[in-house]
């Protein structure tokens, strides 16, 4: 249990220093106090993810606490948009890095479920991350729809992808996906894992298709209000 929750917090806090760290390089540069606008933005970039560093302590800790038992989540009614827009606005600073796009797409119709924000914010921004990191110049789309009485969000991205014989195996807890000859992504195999439990715990259910060297999809299918 102790190596679990050391990798867990490891992994959970990896994503926020590293755009607190951006941020930070950008409040550095000599041309900032010209960019009043700029400044107020990551500055505020940094605040939110103090706020969240702290947060992710007691999630991770009650992460740790689930093993062995389902997990349970405060919940209330979430806009989808306002998922979306949480976490397009977290990874902000690693788009701009990588000179990467991420287009939203959603319908007119308002799309609501019933989910714990931050979890299901995480889960979003764990799949993201995962998108920046396995592509040359990213380009993602995620979208949200409805179907058959259900939420269906989906991330589509144009990285490496994933051959099919790894899908059975890509939610298990330190799995990780040989790459190849790319040795600068790391991790310990738990980001789709705390994925799949997210959503799990919201009565849904994550699916992928891929296609190698052309992108991966990963869809969740969360229930409607």
């Amino acid at each position: 249990m102790q190596k679990n929750l050391v990798n867990n917090l490891m992994h959970e806090f990896r994503t926020p220093v590293s755009v607190i760290s951006i941020a930070s390089k950008v409040l550095q540069s000599e041309t900032i106090g010209s960019q009043p606008a700029r400044l107020k933005q990551y500055a505020g970039i940094i605040k939110s993810q103090s706020d969240e560093l702290h947060n992710k302590v007691t999630s991770i800790m009650e992460l740790a606490a689930s093993e062995g038992r389902d997990v349970v989540y405060e919940r209330q009614l979430v806009d989808v948009s306002i998922i979306f827009s949480d976490a397009v606005k977290l990874v902000e600073p690693l788009t701009e890095e990588k000179h990467a796009s991420i287009q939203v797409v959603e319908g007119t119709e308002r799309i609501v479920v019933t989910g714990n924000r931050t979890q299901l914010t995480d889960a979003i921004v764990n799949l993201l991350d995962n998108s920046l990191k396995y592509a040359q110049q990213p380009k993602i789309v995620l979208s949200a729809s409805i179907e058959a009485r259900s939420c269906l969000i989906s991330i589509q991205d144009n990285g490496i992808g994933i051959e099919k014989k790894y899908f059975k195996h890509i939610f298990k807890k330190y799995y990780r996906i040989p790459t190849g000859n790319i040795h600068n992504v790391k991790g310990f195999g738990i980001g789709l894992n705390f994925v799949k439990k997210v959503i799990d715990a919201h009565n849904g259910r994550i699916e992928v298709s891929s296609v190698t060297g052309k992108g991966t999809e990963m869809t969740i299918h969360l229930p409607l209000t």
